[in-house]
């Protein structure tokens, strides 16, 4: 059974491929590549907006989900670190692969490392990371008018 975390970011993912869907589509021709651009660059921003969302409500999915307010001694230990993560969180603003994997480390003790592979595109831990990066560099780039690097994908 999915996170509440990972219900989410489906949904939210889900609108994003809405507006990337929409720029090829046919429907709607004759559409210019500057207007399609603009339907790619915010279906990547909502893509790396759901993402972001994604780490934020495992990290507080993780405190709900392990809570044992009948044991005390647990609860304020318990409480201490969920605070810690909080202020963990408000830092968290750039959601690559690195500070991912420290925040998540960090906060509930799990290294995602291991675990971040794109079966469906045949895509290997270093290959998934390095996409990831690629896509918040690209969507840095383009919200503060800087040029968009070239990758192959």
């Amino acid at each position: 059974m999915p996170s509440p975390a990972a219900v989410k970011y489906g949904l939210a993912s889900k609108k994003a491929q809405i507006l990337r869907q929409t720029a090829t589509d046919i429907r709607l021709r004759p559409v210019s590549r500057n207007q399609a651009q603009v339907y790619y660059h915010s279906a990547l921003a909502a893509f790396v907006a759901a993402w972001d969302a994604y780490i934020n409500d495992l990290v507080r999915n993780f405190f709900d989900a392990t809570s044992n307010p009948l044991d005390t001694k647990f609860h304020a230990v318990h409480t201490i670190a969920r605070g810690k993560a909080e202020q963990a969180l408000n830092k968290f603003n750039t959601p690559n692969w690195e500070n991912t994997r420290n925040l998540l480390a960090e906060c509930t003790g799990y290294d995602p490392i291991g675990d971040w592979i794109w079966r469906a595109r045949h895509m290997n831990g270093v290959a998934v990371r390095q996409r990831l990066n690629e896509i918040l560099k690209v969507r840095h780039s383009f919200a503060h008018g800087f040029s968009i690097p070239a990758y192959s994908w």
